[in-house]
Parts: C-alpha cells; structure tokens; sequence
C-alpha cells in the first residue's frame, strides 16, 4: 500500500509534541551534550508559542531526571490543559473509533484510555496544530493504538522530529568544544 503524501508544513506551523519527542531525543538523538542547539530551539520556539504539548504528555515524561528538570525550568508555561469541552469531545469521539475497532487487543484499547496519546492528537485536531511523534504507522498494529494511525483516521498532520525542525526553518552547524 502506498503511503499518502502529505502536504509541505509552512514555516508559520505550530506543532504539538508527544512524549517520545522528547524522551527519544534526550537519550538517542540529540543529548543536550553534543547537540545544544536542539535543546535551544526548542526552548526558542516554545517561547514564541510556536511549540508546545499538553499537559498529560508532561505527566508522561517521567525520567531521565536531566530531561524532567529541564520541562521543568525551560518549558512550564508551553504545556496547555487538555480541559478543553471540544478537546474532550474529539478526544471522546477518537476513543470510540479506538474501541469498536476489531482490529486492536483489549489491552491496546485499554492503553489507549490511559494514556496521552489521544488527549494529544484531539488537541492537535481542535488547534489544528501538527502533531510530532516519532512513532510510525503501522496498518497491523493490534498490541497498540500507533499516533500515526490515529492522526490518519481523524485528519490530524503529522511529523516525526526531524521534520518538525525542517518545517522549523533551522540547521545546525558545527562546532568543536
């Protein structure tokens, strides 16, 4: 099956990030040692509203300690309540869709309840903000609900971390210490 092509993200777009955005990126990606520049856009884009996430996701976040102090002293004010009646509302409707899907496990759908995931993306969908996880789409998923999958059944754009920052208009360069 082909994947759809999705429309180029201006530079004028806002994102909302998941938790793996920025678990992932801590650990694997980009550690705040050797890619500063990461960390500093996006403290910068948070300030200018451009970046944000919701406040579940921040409940998410929960290790390493250096990852949680930095949300903490660089991003407090970027995190938005999840309280919203229309974000409930989508939030509601995306749970249905989740849990009359035959496709996904009990457990998947159960996860799905708990987690942030769809508090993120009916966020995502009422703000009309792009979504950014590095999770991948999976047509097969049945252990769990992939955001990707999630975003495509309700029309919510979506981007993994690299695209954010090229839909972000920045580069990077090097520096030796």
């Amino acid at each position: 099956m082909k994947t759809p092509t999705l429309p180029a993200v201006g530079l004028a777009a806002r994102y909302v990030l998941d938790a793996n955005a920025f678990i992932a990126s801590w650990r694997d990606h980009y550690p705040i040692d050797l890619f500063p520049g990461v960390w500093a856009c996006l403290e910068r884009f948070a300030k200018e509203e451009r970046l944000l996430s919701v406040d579940k996701v921040r409940r998410e976040v929960n290790g390493p300690p250096e990852l949680v102090s930095w949300l903490r002293e660089k991003w407090r004010a970027a995190f938005a309540s999840t309280r919203d009646s229309q974000v409930v509302g989508v939030f509601s409707e995306m749970q249905d869709w989740v849990h009359s899907n035959e496709l996904f496990l009990p457990a998947a759908k159960h996860n799905f309840a708990e987690a942030a995931d769809g508090w993120l993306a009916a966020y995502a969908k009422v703000h009309s903000l792009v979504l950014v996880t590095n999770e991948a789409y999976d047509q097969e998923a049945r252990r769990r609900v992939p955001l990707p999958n999630l975003c495509r059944q309700f029309d919510v754009e979506y981007r993994n971390t690299i695209g954010m920052l090229r839909g972000l208009g920045v580069a990077f360069e090097l520096r030796v210490l």
